[in-house]
């Protein structure tokens, strides 16, 4: 019996039992057994559902329209955060970058504050021997070799003062009214500026290139300084009514033209940008290898992107999505929102919402001819602080004119009078731009600039060439990309040749200002 009963376990733990506990139409796979000596039996059972394909298309029509249902009712409930009356109060956009926006506002003003005060305190340690030498000036008896000392320090025109004032004084039996030193001084500076402006219209045939343009910021440059000269020489009344609030509204105008010369080396930098596309241009068609398909493309793809970048996003807000640096965060998002119009330098130093059109604007906002009463009042002070701040705008309103600037437009309210003797000049060189930016080509343009008008068109013809180009190349067609990559080459060597000098003018009337400021304001 035992052994009987021995034998009958060792069937049973390998006996193979088939059941059907569900309906017929839904067979199970079959159930092992297997007894172990010792422990409770241990069960395993898998499951076959045998679908058809309407069940399974059903089955996904479901979980298709749940998953759009949830995205509906989910998407329309208000979000506790984004739809917070706090959160839209401060500005928020309803997107999570806005956050990361507002703090890269707060970083870049930062840095531009950080960097003036950088900037500040090092021209400060520069003239802190200058001012020791000033000091030692104005202890000294005050005689005539005085006031020429003090002028030679910062006047550009000593001479041409002191010889004026020697015939003045030579021929003093001859007038009823012998004329001061300042008024000789006043004077020799409404001519200094006349006479600038006068050259920069002689030299007219190059307007708004880069070497007319430097031109015009060396001739800033020396107004400056002989403005400052004579804001030195006659600090003395500078602090007196009504010359310390026309000085002080100065000062306040020359922060605002700052701003633009950080903004026009911006668009120096974008300048570049289109530099390196139109080498990427003249690399491909190098007259010293055959030309093939391949280099064909890829010259096409940079006049593309080239013609995409020279659009002003003014005009043409869907064209210009192309490229753009990142900033601060080193995140690359919104690519829609940006252009290769807008590579900037690493540090940005404008902000997105700054406009070029409204800088200029505030810099001329309420800008008028001294009162007869102020210019008796200050003797004739008024007049240098009313040229050199309508000096200051003009430039600032060249410099947009011409180089690639954020929301740039030339709507500005620009009128001298014409008994001055720099008006008719000024006047002449700010109707010739004007009827520049009228022409139909330059309507549109990004900046009036010279080599930008003469890297625009050969570009476009280039762009045109190549797409009448069918392989095989005929000799005809060849010399003709040899001929327009020439010009192109031409093109490219004006810039590379103009934009660092042009750069170095910007960066030293930049400083030459923010010195003229401090100097100024630590002088009263």
């Amino acid at each position: 019996m035992k052994v009987n009963e021995k034998r009958e376990k060792k069937l049973m733990r390998g006996s193979l039992c088939v059941r059907k506990a569900l309906p017929h139409d839904l067979p199970l796979m079959a159930v092992m057994v297997q007894q172990i000596e010792g422990m409770r039996d241990i069960i395993t059972e898998k499951h076959v559902w045998h679908l058809s394909d309407k069940a399974i298309k059903n089955v996904y029509m479901f979980y298709i329209m749940f998953t759009c249902w949830g995205c509906l009712y989910f998407g329309s409930a208000k979000d506790p955060f984004y739809d917070s009356e706090e959160y839209r109060g401060d500005g928020g956009d309803g997107t999570g970058y806005w956050v990361y926006e507002t703090q890269e506002d707060i970083e870049e003003k930062a840095r531009a504050e950080l960097w003036r005060e950088e900037l500040i305190e090092e021209i400060e340690q520069k003239v802190g021997g200058l001012r020791e030498l000033e000091e030692a000036v104005t202890k000294m008896p005050a005689t005539d070799f005085q006031g020429s000392f003090g002028r030679s320090l910062l006047s550009l025109r000593r001479d041409q003062v002191d010889s004026t004032t020697v015939v003045a004084g030579s021929s003093s039996h001859h007038n009823h009214h012998e004329p001061s030193n300042m008024e000789v001084e006043l004077d020799s500076f409404q001519r200094q500026v006349a006479e600038k402006f006068i050259d920069l219209n002689a030299s007219s045939n190059d307007l708004l290139s880069l070497e007319w343009i430097g031109k015009l910021l060396d001739s800033f440059l020396c107004c400056q300084e002989e403005f400052r000269a004579i804001v030195f020489n006659h600090r003395s009344q500078i602090s007196k009514s009504p010359m310390d609030r026309l000085i002080s509204d100065y000062f306040e105008r020359s922060i605002k033209a700052l701003d633009v010369c950080n903004a026009i080396r911006d668009g120096i930098e974008q300048i570049r940008q289109w530099e390196k596309l139109a080498d990427i241009v003249i690399s491909a068609l190098d007259s010293h290898r055959p030309i093939g398909e391949g280099q064909l493309r890829r010259a096409k793809k940079a006049l593309i992107d080239l013609a995409i970048g020279m659009l002003d996003e003014k005009d043409h807000p869907s064209g210009t999505n192309l490229a753009h640096r990142n900033r601060s965060f080193g995140r690359v998002k919104e690519s829609h929102h940006r252009s290769i119009g807008h590579f900037r330098s690493l540090s940005w130093s404008v902000s997105r919402s700054w406009s070029a059109s409204k800088q200029l604007q505030a810099l001329a906002n309420n800008l008028a001819t001294p009162r007869p009463n102020d210019v008796v009042a200050s003797n004739g002070l008024a007049v240098p602080v009313y040229t050199m701040t309508s000096v200051m705008l003009f430039v600032m309103w060249v410099l947009v004119a011409a180089i690639p600037c954020q929301d740039r437009g030339l709507q500005v309210n620009f009128f001298v009078p014409r008994h001055f003797q720099w008006a008719a000049p000024v006047m002449s060189l700010h109707d010739k731009i004007v009827e520049e930016s009228k022409r139909r080509d330059r309507k549109n343009c990004c900046g009036l600039l010279k080599e930008i008008d003469m890297i625009e068109k050969t570009s476009r013809l280039m762009n045109e060439l190549i797409d009448s180009i069918h392989f095989p190349l005929n000799d005809q067609k060849e010399i003709e990309v040899k001929q327009r990559v020439d010009e192109l080459v031409q093109v490219r060597e004006a810039l590379k040749n103009g934009l660092d000098p042009f750069e170095r003018k910007v960066r030293e009337v930049f400083h030459r200002i923010v010195r003229s400021r401090t100097e100024s304001l630590d002088s009263l």
